[in-house]
């Protein structure tokens, strides 16, 4: 991917607002600019790269800036869904998943929906437990996607098992939140029903859905088991 023209225009309003000497951890609550700032800002870093590949993407080496800073500020000032999440999948140095939470959560339902598609694609993503909140605050559709829905289970079994998930300030996340949804995705995507089982019976036993509803789900994972030893 080339260079954006106008990445040295969407840097001089990084700079303008005092992004370059902060922290990451500060992304969330620092200024965004007047509109015209974010339009300029945008229109310079909605494609293109700053660096090479790895440890160069992070220093910003063809821009001269903090290159992790960068993306945060991309994302704070308007860049759509699918390539917050690419540029957040280049960041060698990984951002803590509460500043990620605390930006994606600023932003609108459209850009959740296009941020969780493209990142529930991406081998190894890093913030998982941001693309499931995410889904349950905006309403939005369950991806089925079988590392999405993966993610999905391990935390809700973390969930269930007492433990606290670090998912920084999107939702206060129970693991009740479209429980049937996931589980009717997980279903659809043919994973194993005999992965879900568990989480399915402690569900069940906290009322996140009634019995009813059980085994209608646990009927159809046995439809759809792609083999006799995954029922």
């Amino acid at each position: 991917m080339a260079i954006n023209p106008r990445l040295g225009e969407a840097v001089a309003v990084f700079e303008a607002l005092g992004w370059v000497d902060a922290r990451l951890v500060d992304a969330p609550d620092l200024p965004s600019g007047t509109a015209e700032q974010r339009k300029t800002a945008v229109a310079g870093l909605r494609t293109g790269d700053w660096g090479p590949e790895g440890e160069g993407w992070d220093q910003g080496a063809y821009v001269g800036v903090n290159g992790a800073m960068l993306t945060l500020f991309a994302i704070r000032v308007g860049v759509d869904g699918r390539r917050a999440a690419s540029l957040l999948d280049r960041i060698w140095k990984k951002i803590d998943t509460q500043t990620i939470a605390a930006l994606t959560d600023q932003r609108e339902p459209q850009f959740a929906r296009t941020f969780v598609n493209r990142a529930a694609a991406i081998d190894e993503w890093t913030y998982p437990t941001v693309l499931v909140a995410l889904v349950a605050k905006h309403g939005l559709s369950v991806p089925q996607d079988a590392r999405y829905l993966r993610s999905w289970l391990d935390i809700v079994a973390q969930l269930l098992n007492g433990a606290t998930v670090d998912h920084g300030t999107v939702l206060p996340l129970t693991g009740a939140e479209l429980f049937v949804e996931h589980v009717g995705a997980w279903i659809a995507a043919r994973l194993p029903a005999r992965q879900i089982r568990p989480v399915l019976l402690d569900a069940l036993a906290r009322g996140w859905l009634d019995r009813a509803e059980a085994v209608r789900l646990v009927l159809s994972g046995l439809d759809t088991a792609p083999r006799p030893v995954d029922q």
